[in-house]
This record gives structure tokens, C-alpha cells and sequence, in this order.
């Protein structure tokens, strides 16, 4: 079934490239709730929240010498320390003026960004006037992905509002996907939550109700569908933050992949064929059909291998491995939960050669990077077009 989902970091107004972001909350409590309101919202860190004002040109990349009209858009973020906001991508893509208002607090405060990521709709700012800190608290994150049931509370600034809001609701499910929503880049965690995520809640925190801790931010709502917030959790977020450290970059660039199309082998008679004619005892391993020409896979994995294990994690016929207890997902979050150069242990079931014909186990060791793409496709990710315009004529290196 198709999925269409709707980021939601903008005034409502709407912009061309069909996202929308908010600013605005809404405090509810569920009719039937036995909970008190005290109760559900103490530990919550409000003061944390960051209201964003934006105004942004989008490029024209066809025309260079043009622009498209200018936007005012409205998002939510909030402070992880260390004199950092941190919101989604999607709200400050293109700012030629970000402006943050503290929560409960007078004055507006110019921006700067650090750090920005469309792949993981992620951006980290600061604030260079020193008056802006003062006593701000700053968040917890929560270093485990929350389970299912937790109770969470998105806080934010959707809908244009001016004030905090608040909505409650429960973790539902965690998936993995492509958290720029265009479905053609490495899949990621994602959270799925029924606490509304409007337009302007992007980027603002959700706190776990029982710890008062932060367990992700959310970025996206779903047209189609009703309780359907999704929010990008800790593990994604911490990834990004530790690269901007280690880096000191603006733009992480692109995620890791392995560079390999598999194949589930829950069919028996493949199955069968792949093991040499005999059905193993164990529902492990799924076949690999192609491995991308100059990927960091190349050399190491090859057609018709078996993968049976990554980093000692099974890996299920299906090509899922376990994430906790009994919830699966597929087999690249362990890819993509690591940064560039580093390196993952993928064993494979591959037949011999020569004279020794008979099924072997083999660990490959790959040191982890981009798969090379044969155009560029993302502006700003594995593309920046640079050009001078001087007299009305566009020069190009």
C-alpha cells in the first residue's frame, strides 16, 4: 500500500515543494483518561522549546540568475546544550533569516546554523548573542528507542500559534524509512506515534511521559491517515550530533550503504536450490542478487551469496534481523545506524571453487561509506552546483 507522508514545519500557508510547517500547540487530554494533568506533564522541560520564524528563498537551478518567491514559515525547536537548538532540516532548507523566541520569554534572536542534513531532516543552530542563554534549560535525551505503549507528549508551536502546545498519545509502531519521505535514499529509524503532529510541530521535542525525558522529534504527520504522527528517535538524533562533533562540518553528507540488492528466500524450492538441495533446520538467510559496481561492498560480497549474518546479527529469510524482543525490522538498520568508515562483519554462505565445490562460511570486513551514484540527486546532499553571476551572465567552472 502506497504511504504519502506530509512533513509538517511550516505556517500552513504552504510552499511549492508540497511541505508545510507549522508552529502552535494544542493541549489534550483524552475524554476518558484517568490521568491528571499534573501528573502527566510534570518533569516536562517547556522552557526547552524554541519558536522558529523563517523566511526563505527556494533556488531555481534551471535559471540561477532567479529565484523563487520569497516564504515566511513558522517551526518549533528545541536545546540539547552546549549553546545548540536542534529542529528538523525541512524548516530552516533555504533560510535567508531565521529568527528563535525563547518559551515564556520576550525578544527574538537571530540564528546561525551549524549543521544541517536533508537525508536525516535534521539541522543544529546557535545564537551569538550570549543574552540568549540565559538560564535555558535544556533537555534529556533518552538513550533507548521507546518501546510500544509508552505514553509520549509532542510539544510545539503548530499551526501558526504563538504559544506552546501540547498533545498526548502512545508510541505505535518503529519502522524503518526514508526520512526524507522521496523514498530513494538509505532508510532510517522512525517512530510512529497517534499524538497529532500538525504543521509547525516539526522539530519540536517528544518527551516520554513517565521520565520526562526526550525520545525524538517530530517531522512528519500522514495525509491519509488519522493518530498518524511520526517522529525521528534518539538514536538518528545522536548520530547526527556526534558527526557534527567529530567533523565539524556543515553537512554531514551522504548515509552508508552496503550497495546490495537481496532477495528473501522464503520460498522452498529456492531455498532448497541455494542450499544445495537440502532445507536447513534454521530460517536464516536471504539471497543477494546484485552488488553495486564500485560500492564499498564490491570486491568483498558477490551475487549469488547468502547473507547470513551481520555483525553476528542473524539475519532472517526474509532479510529482517531482530531489533528487540520480538519486533523485526529490515536487515540495513544496522548499516545505517553507523557512520561513514566504519566497519561491519557480513557473513555469507558462498559455494567453493575449484575443486572445492561444497558450501563455505565466509566473514567479509567492510569499512562502510556511500554507494556512488552514477547522477547526482539530491541538491545540497551529493550535488552543489556553483556558478558567478556577473552583468547578467552566468558563469560556470
Amino acid at each position: 500500500m502506497e504511504k504519502k507522508l506530509t512533513r509538517t514545519g511550516t505556517s500552513g500557508y504552504g510552499r511549492p515543494d508540497g511541505l508545510e510547517r507549522s508552529c502552535s500547540l494544542v493541549r489534550t487530554l483524552s475524554a476518558t483518561s484517568n490521568v491528571h494533568r499534573d501528573d502527566l506533564t510534570s518533569g516536562i522541560t517547556y522552557g526547552a522549546t524554541i519558536h522558529f520564524t523563517c523566511h526563505s528563498v527556494k533556488p531555481n537551478v534551471l535559471k540561477p540568475w532567479k529565484v523563487f518567491d520569497p516564504e515566511k514559515s513558522t517551526g518549533t525547536g528545541f536545546y540539547v546544550g552546549n549553546k545548540m537548538v536542534i529542529t528538523n532540516h525541512h524548516v530552516i532548507a533555504n533560510s535567508t533569516s531565521i529568527r528563535l523566541e525563547r518559551h515564556g520569554q520576550p525578544g527574538n534572536f537571530q540564528g546561525r546554523v551549524l549543521c544541517e542534513s536533508q537525508l536525516s531532516d535534521l539541522a543544529l543552530l546557535t545564537v551569538d548573542d550570549d543574552s540568549f542563554w540565559d538560564e535555558l534549560p535544556n533537555i534529556e535525551f533518552q538513550e533507548e528507542v521507546p518501546s510500544l505503549d509508552d505514553t509520549v507528549v509532542a510539544v510545539g508551536y503548530p499551526l501558526g500559534a504563538s504559544s506552546v502546545t501540547v498533545t498526548r498519545g502512545v508510541v505505535s509502531n518503529v519502522a524503518l524509512e526514508d526520512l526524507t519521505v522521496m523514498d530513494i535514499n538509505p532508510r532510517q529509524l522512525q517512530v510512529q506515534i497517534d499524538a497529532a503532529i500538525n504543521p509547525g510541530n516539526s522539530g519540536g521535542p517528544v518527551f516520554n511521559v513517565d521520565t520526562g525525558e526526550v525520545v525524538g522529534v517530530a517531522f512528519s504527520g500522514r495525509d491519509e491517515g488519522e493518530g498518524q504522527g511520526f517522529i525521528i528517535p534518539v538514536p538518528v538524533v545522536k548520530l547526527f550530533i556526534d558527526s557534527f562533533h567529530r567533523n565539524q562540518v556543515g553537512n554531514p553528507g551522504p548515509l552508508p550503504e552496503l550497495g546490495i540488492t537481496v532477495q528473501s528466500l522464503e520460498n522452498p524450492s529456492l531455498r532448497k536450490s541455494c542450499f544445495r538441495g537440502t532445507l536447513p533446520e534454521h530460517r536464516h538467510g536471504c539471497l543477494i542478487t546484485s552488488v553495486a559496481k564500485y560500492g564499498c561492498a564490491d570486491g568483498n560480497l558477490q551475487v549469488g551469496d547468502v547473507m547470513l549474518k551481520i555483525d553476528s546479527v542473524n539475519v532472517s529469510q526474509k532479510g529482517e534481523v531482530v531489533f528487540r524482543g520480538q519486533e523485526w525490522l529490515p536487515w540495513e538498520y544496522l548499516i545505517t545506524k553507523k557512520p561513514p568508515g566504519e566497519s561491519v562483519t557480513v557473513t555469507v554462505l558462498r559455494q567453493g571453487v575449484g575443486a572445492e565445490q561444497s558450501l563455505q562460511e565466509v566473514e567479509c570486513t567492510i569499512v562502510l561509506a556511500p554507494s556512488p551514484k552514477l547522477a547526482p540527486r539530491i541538491l545540497g546532499v551529493d550535488y552543489f552546483p556553483s556558478y558567478v553571476i556577473f552583468g547578467g551572465i552566468v558563469f560556470l567552472p
